[in-house]
């Protein structure tokens, strides 16, 4: 099983990835397409997580987290599980804290 991968630079010609000899992806996007739209992204992101308050709302989410964190332990001492508004609060944090990290890569 060899796998066929073909990358073309111009806008009009198609970008194939077969294995087997069955089409498995198709796009007919140009390398310099794909380059402008991750320089976009790039840009937007670093305009971004460069500015204050970005790192202020990072700051303040901080503060919050830490306090419901407080507020679990306190909770939870005698073993019982955490209410389940502090895990649907710790799957906003991650969700927060994970897009704070794809903004920070996609700005390198």
């Amino acid at each position: 099983e060899s796998s066929l991968l073909i990358y073309r630079k111009h806008s009009s010609d198609i970008v194939k990835a077969a294995q087997g000899g069955k089409r498995v992806w198709e796009h007919s996007m140009s390398a310099a397409s794909v380059s402008r739209q991750i320089s976009r992204a790039h840009m937007w992101a670093t305009y971004i997580v460069t500015r204050p308050w970005f790192e202020h709302c990072l700051g303040l989410l901080i503060l919050i987290h830490t306090a419901i964190i407080g507020v679990d332990i306190q909770l939870t001492l005698d073993g019982s599980d955490s209410p389940w508004l502090i895990t649907v609060a710790d799957f906003f944090f991650l969700a927060c804290y994970t897009t704070e990290f794809v903004l920070r890569l996609l700005a390198m």
